[in-house]
């Protein structure tokens, strides 16, 4: 059972309506991001199931399939905002340049990752 939530079921749950959610964790982190930003966030994705993120061509590894990451919506104020509070949040971001239309975090840890920003 998810926690109350900025986001919407469809925005946290598998996009291929398995039926698969998040860690509720890393909801609870969601929504206290959103709280301390002071303004709505897009989230494009967060759980994704085996075979979703196979459909998809998402990584084999990828931590959306454990539900600890998200796609946000991109911004430059967002981006910014999480880029200066990766720690404070205990997130890991790909590398924006990466990324250029969305926002990649996950609470998964990355080795050898001091800056907490990796390339995918």
């Amino acid at each position: 059972m998810l926690p109350k939530s900025y986001f919407s079921r469809d925005e946290l749950n598998c996009r291929c309506r398995c039926g698969a959610e998040p860690n509720p964790g890393f909801v609870v982190l969601l929504n206290r991001i959103r709280e301390d930003y002071l303004s709505p966030i897009g989230v494009t994705n967060v759980m994704r199931c085996v075979k979703h993120n196979a459909e998809i061509g998402g990584a084999k590894n990828s931590s959306h399939m454990q539900g600890v990451a998200a796609d946000l919506v991109r911004t430059p104020e967002l981006l910014a905002y999480i880029t200066a509070n990766l720690e404070r949040y205990g997130l890991y971001m790909e590398d924006p340049a990466s990324t250029p239309s969305w926002i990649h975090i996950s609470t998964r840890t990355v080795p050898n990752c001091p800056t907490r920003i990796f390339k995918p």
